[in-house]
């Protein structure tokens, strides 16, 4: 294809164009538990595991998908090992997801993020490890 502009003519191959090469991250926003203290359950999330006395045997995850190219159809993906074998799909970029009644022992959050393409972000991010004991 051929276009004319004021500065002449610019020539354009839709066969040439190549795909984004932007893979979403995800980042956990959030990490709380019931009855903890708000402050030192996230750092020690940010530390990559949790140990929880056997009282908070409910938490929350908030956590966000970035994609920049098209962030409105951005999916988060998650699950939370051992009690889910399959993602769970999220519509949109923002997540919320909760967890009661946990028993005790370890469990692991996993996190992803795709594009509208369905491009998957940078292998499954976000793991967080949790043990109840």
């Amino acid at each position: 294809m051929f276009f004319g502009t004021r500065n002449g003519l610019v020539h354009f191959n839709p066969l040439n164009d190549a795909p984004l090469k932007n893979r979403p991250k995800v980042i956990l926003l959030e990490f709380s538990a019931k009855k903890q203290n708000r402050d030192s359950v996230e750092k020690a999330a940010r530390q990559g595991t949790v140990r929880l006395p056997h009282k908070s045997n409910s938490i929350v995850f908030r956590f966000l998908g970035i994609e920049y190219s098209n962030p409105l159809e951005t999916k988060l993906l998650y699950k939370i090992e051992p009690i889910e074998k399959e993602w769970t799909t999220l519509s949109n970029a923002q997540g919320r997801v909760q967890y009661a009644n946990l028993n005790p022992g370890h469990y692991t959050l996993r996190l992803k993020a795709m594009s509208a393409d369905d491009t998957p972000g940078e292998s499954p991010t976000g793991k967080a490890g949790l043990d109840r004991s």
